[in-house]
């Protein structure tokens, strides 16, 4: 499914009518994408004693990707069109982590303490091949959303041998925490966590073109508060560093790595769980930093850091048993999310792709009459949401609906569950917002199956 650019459409237009996510909208017969993914981990478990344990992990991953992919320019509210090729694109990524626990209890007078201390090592290495020049991008790729598109030929040359180490990571980190209850049905969390954190960002070359090593302190601190077994209200604090990520290729400085983002959250809620009921309501609070599309010195636009993200907001969850055989459940989340202290032109702008509110309900129900047999449907609305930092378009608001079963049965001594889903019921059309200046047209009715056996 190609992405579809905004960087040359009308300001301030409303967007083309969404097509069908079955739609076929590819110029070039040859664009694929093909990803492959190898995990292994291990891990070893030791009970010290009644009060002591620990625990040692490691994991190790290797993704593989290799595409040849389309962009779509928007350029008219008729559903025109001009396509940009990138005739291969195959990054590789190493991950490896290695983490140790030690968790236990300390009794001092009438107060025990709940003492979890450990570190962490995480190396991440990415690779990726040497960009080719991004081929047949002028008048002759022209095209419409809702005709066939033209029929192109790959032109360029691609050498598929050529690639080098675009980035490296390396984060090692040990972390404190201690849970106390210093009153009846009060309890206080507090953590620390320091990193060293290291990032190196490469050229084709092979020169340096970046470099970035921070070692922060992070705290979490929670306040709990527990009148009942069946009732918690909380509040807390955290802070930490967020991968700052990678810069699209449909911006002038395409694979950029960017820096680490510091990221702080306060929160204050309450949960409830009955035998019949349960419910949670959240008012939360977090500031990041911001990154975002400047159009001012370049009309394709450069990925920049800069300023801060606002999330504020209220989310509230529910479920209850209606019958003994039915359950509902449903959710709502109301998000003001706004662009703070970043360049003057976009300070106070919605943050793209952030609705102003989602909600979702379902139902599941047990058939009585089919021993392991439980049906379910659900409804999910998705307000509007802005499709860059200027604001420039709106992405319309949408609704899907989706329904499925589940059957739980016994093969021999195993279990067996086999799933049916079945999403976007109603088979509409309608835009996915994946970020600044770029759509997606949303998946069709799609039907899934799938089954486990639990040896």
């Amino acid at each position: 499914v190609p992405t579809m650019s905004l960087a040359v459409y009308p300001v301030r237009s409303t967007l083309p009518a969404p097509v069908s996510g079955k739609r076929d909208l590819g110029a070039y017969a040859s664009t694929y994408y093909d990803s492959t993914m190898w995990l292994a981990s291990t891990a070893l478990a030791w009970k010290i004693n009644s009060d002591w344990q620990a625990n040692v992990s490691y994991g190790h991953t290797e993704k593989r990707i290799d595409s040849a992919y389309e962009t779509l320019y928007l350029t008219s509210q008729s559903g025109g069109y001009s396509n940009r090729l990138n005739p291969f694109y195959a990054p590789t990524l190493t991950y490896d982590s290695l983490q140790g626990m030690l968790e236990g209890n300390v009794h001092t007078g009438a107060i025990v303490h709940k003492i979890a201390a450990g570190f962490n090592y995480q190396t991440l290495d990415r690779t990726l091949n040497v960009t080719p020049s991004l081929s047949i991008f002028s008048g002759k790729t022209t095209g419409n959303l809702y005709q066939a598109p033209p029929v192109l030929v790959d032109t360029s040359n691609v050498n598929r041998q050529a690639f080098y180490t675009i980035s490296d990571y390396t984060q090692k980190s040990v972390f404190l925490s201690d849970t106390v209850a210093f009153a009846p049905h009060w309890s206080l969390l507090a953590g620390l966590r320091y990193m060293d954190y290291e990032n190196n960002n490469f050229a084709a070359s092979g020169a340096r073109t970046s470099h970035y090593h921070k070692k922060p302190l992070t705290p979490t601190v929670a306040l709990l508060y527990q009148p009942s077994s069946q009732l918690t209200v909380y509040g807390n604090y955290v802070e930490a560093l967020e991968d700052g990520g990678t810069v699209s290729n449909v911006y002038a400085n395409a694979n950029t790595v960017l820096a680490p983002l510091k990221s702080r959250q306060v929160e204050f809620g309450l949960k409830a769980d009955h035998a019949k009921w349960g419910a949670s309501a959240a008012l939360f609070r977090i500031r990041r930093g911001a990154a975002y599309a400047d159009y001012s010195s370049n009309s394709q636009g450069i990925y920049v850091q800069g300023g801060e993200l606002r999330y504020q907001g209220l989310e509230l969850n529910g479920r209850a048993d209606l019958t003994r055989d039915l359950e509902a459940t449903a959710g709502a989340t109301w998000l003001d999310a706004t662009y703070q202290a970043t360049s003057p032109a976009i300070v106070g702008n919605r943050i793209e792709s952030t609705p102003r509110f989602q909600a979702a309900l379902g139902v599941n129900a047990k058939v009585r009459a089919v021993p392991g047999l439980s049906l379910h449907a659900n409804a999910s609305y998705v307000g509007a949401q802005a499709a860059n930092s200027a604001n420039a378009w709106s992405v319309p608001a949408v609704t899907l609906a989706s329904a499925g079963g589940a059957y739980r049965s016994r093969l021999g001594e195993n279990a067996v569950s086999y799933r049916l889903e079945i999403s976007n019921l109603a088979n509409r059309s309608y835009w996915n917002s994946t970020g600044s200046n770029a759509l997606q047209a949303g998946a069709p009715r799609t039907i899934s199956l799938n089954a486990r056996i639990d040896l």
